[in-house]
């Protein structure tokens, strides 16, 4: 079982009470870090994915499995501008697995969301919340959304891809994003 501890260890670079978003990590990784000094060009670009076809390419996605040999984060999917030839951090998400186990995806959700909350001095009414549900598929996305005084978006999300095989996996997604790269997508 994965504990929130051995998570927030990973989340969190020294300090609990961040007041600058580059205080939060994801397998040592923050936002404005060159993801250079992690994996080469050619990794970089082997893993690219088009996870947004329908938007210009003033941003690139690169997704990886079993990043540095994770042991909490079954993906990490990092985003940068494409025309950036340092690859420098825009938007980094951990995804854990939760086949079969979507109600300790929520709990740990619930987890993240407090000890968030606790670190910014935040209420349950400063996230926003969002459920979605799609009664022909089953899919369940259960997510809260929080925008810090930066602009930096951090979203919390449990995606329950319903009983369709071969699709997606069930999942939990932590993702912190610049407010350039929420604009891009948000642009669609």
């Amino acid at each position: 079982m994965k504990i929130l501890f051995t998570l927030f260890i990973l989340l969190f670079s020294s300090s609990v009470l961040a007041e600058d978003i580059s205080d939060f990590e994801i397998e040592g990784m923050s936002i404005g870090d060159s993801l250079l000094d992690y994996v080469s060009k050619k990794e970089i670009l082997e893993n690219k994915r088009n996870y947004f076809p329908d938007l210009d390419n003033t941003f690139s996605m690169s997704a990886f499995e079993n990043f540095l040999s994770s042991n909490l984060y079954d993906w990490i999917q990092i985003g940068y501008f494409t025309n950036d030839r340092k690859f420098i951090i825009q938007i980094i998400d951990g995804v854990i697995s939760y086949i079969d186990n979507i109600d300790e995806c929520y709990s740990e959700q619930d987890n993240i969301k407090n000890e968030l909350s606790r670190s910014f001095d935040l209420n349950a009414a400063d996230w926003d919340f969002y459920e979605t549900d799609d009664p022909n598929t089953g899919d369940n996305f259960t997510t809260y959304l929080i925008v810090l005084k930066s602009g930096i978006e951090i979203v919390l999300s449990c995606q329950d891809w319903g009983d369709e095989e071969n699709r997606y996996f069930d999942h939990l997604k932590i993702n912190i994003a610049t407010k350039q790269f929420n604009d891009w997508v948000y642009s669609r």
